[in-house]
């Protein structure tokens, strides 16, 4: 099997939509009030809009020319203030390998190809973000070298409806 890992263009939304499928319909499964059902057309055309803007990196893995993963990264940088360093990193916003290829080494070749982005752009870190309900994802992470930093805690607030005129 022939992989290859390419920048996606805007003719690889739909499949881009497709991979972010599984991930996305994983996370409406486990926090449904906070995530969205996936949506095909609404998704591509939200990844269309997102593969021309500067600071923002999508990838593709192919193998034997089917799509079989991508990942989106995008570029950060923060002046100093007076509790940081100024500092420049890349995150990982999403990354997905289809079901049937995962553990096959597709999500190594997606982070390695981020890696060599942030050293050509002189960038010393990359992060990723998990929900705390993914702990497959926090194993993979952790083989892909990543540690575990900050743990953010939420919150849900009781809603109160209003009725209308009152």
């Amino acid at each position: 099997m022939r992989i290859v890992i390419r920048r996606a263009t805007r003719d690889d939304a739909y499949s881009l939509a497709e991979l972010n499928g599984d991930v996305q319909d994983f996370h409406f499964e486990h926090h449904p009030s906070y995530f969205r059902k996936a949506a095909g057309d609404e998704v591509a055309d939200w990844f269309r809009s997102l593969i021309p803007l500067d600071g923002i990196d999508i990838w593709i893995a192919e193998a034997d020319s089917e799509p079989v993963g991508y990942a989106l990264a995008i570029t950060h940088s923060r002046e100093a203030n007076p509790f940081c360093r100024p500092r420049k990193w890349i995150e990982i916003d999403q990354i997905g390998v289809r079901k049937d290829m995962q553990r096959t080494g597709i999500a190594r070749r997606m982070v390695d190809q981020v890696r060599r982005t942030a050293e050509e752009k002189g960038i010393e870190a990359i992060e990723l973000a998990s929900w705390s309900f993914n702990g497959n994802a926090h194993m993979a992470f952790e083989k892909l070298g990543f540690t575990p930093r900050l743990i953010r805690f939420g919150m849900e607030l009781e809603k109160t409806v209003k009725e209308p005129g009152k």
